[in-house]
């Protein structure tokens, strides 16, 4: 008799331990999984919040007075917006598209100053410039932004500029990114679809997952730094005029039957638009 309530009690002992034991590797794994979520969004942050800070950017502190480009930063959201039709089968129904205009830096420099308007660029620098490829130059008083029409012993040829620039004007590849949210075609262990942050530059015509397990992105943006002024895409009537763009992100993972969901919020204030 003894000797069968030693064996219970010792059966109940090892129950309680392997739950208990099952329960801490639960808690375990989601903790991982946390901070997985955790480190994903703040990688998109980082990539959002650089890409935005630099919208526009050819070198030059001065960038509004350089109307290099009308939008250096303009938002879409697929089925509420008009899309450009590099972007009409991109994105998920009822996410947020952000596109971004910017010179790549470092910049080239022009080696010497131009005879006409129409004379082809002498480039020093580390860029590789190739036909067809959009570039950008500026003084930093006026820019022109342009199609390489031609590349031919080292002189960049290009369609006529509005104005002839001199010597040590900057020349630089010129992108025209789009982020937005999308289906990796791949599966986790549950069979479920993972999304992701995805970039696409519309020279190339491809897209490339840039962080894994990002299901949902809002942006909403103002001319101000007021609350109450953020505005969603289809609110904003002038896109020269963003001073903020407020970004929330969402990531997402499935564990054993349990959703676990991480939010980001941040703000980006636009290079040199807060004083303006």
């Amino acid at each position: 008799m003894e000797l069968m309530i030693s064996l219970v009690i010792t059966s109940v002992i090892i129950l309680a331990s392997i739950s208990l034991l099952l329960r801490y590797e639960h808690h375990h794994q989601q903790q991982q999984v946390e901070l997985q979520l955790t480190s994903q969004l703040k990688l998109a942050e980082h990539l959002l919040r650089q890409q935005i800070m630099s919208a526009g950017t050819i070198g030059c502190e001065n960038l509004d007075n350089i109307n290099i480009h009308k939008n250096t930063i303009q938002g879409y959201t697929v089925g509420k917006t008009n899309l450009p039709l590099f972007l009409q089968n991109q994105g998920t129904p009822e996410q947020d598209i952000l596109r971004v205009n910017k010179a790549i830096e470092p910049a080239s420099y022009l080696a010497m100053t131009m005879t006409t308007v129409s004379a082809p660029l002498y480039v020093i620098g580390k860029q590789t410039f190739k036909l067809n490829d959009l570039a950008a130059i500026s003084d930093c008083q006026q820019g022109d932004l342009f199609s390489i029409t031609g590349v031919e012993n080292g002189l960049i040829h290009h369609s006529p500029f509005n104005q002839i620039y001199a010597a040590n004007s900057q020349v630089a590849l010129w992108e025209d990114n789009s982020y937005f949210i999308s289906d990796t075609k791949r599966k986790n262990s549950t069979g479920l679809e993972i999304y992701g942050l995805y970039v696409l530059d519309p020279v190339i015509d491809k897209k490339q997952e840039l962080v894994e397990d990002i299901v949902d992105m809002k942006i909403n943006y103002a001319t101000s730094p007021k609350p109450q002024d953020f505005l969603d895409a289809a609110q904003v009537q002038n896109w020269r005029n963003i001073k903020i763009v407020k970004i929330s992100l969402t990531a997402k993972e499935y564990l054993l039957h349990q959703t676990i969901s991480k939010q980001d919020i941040f703000f980006v204030a636009l290079r040199n638009r807060l004083e303006t």
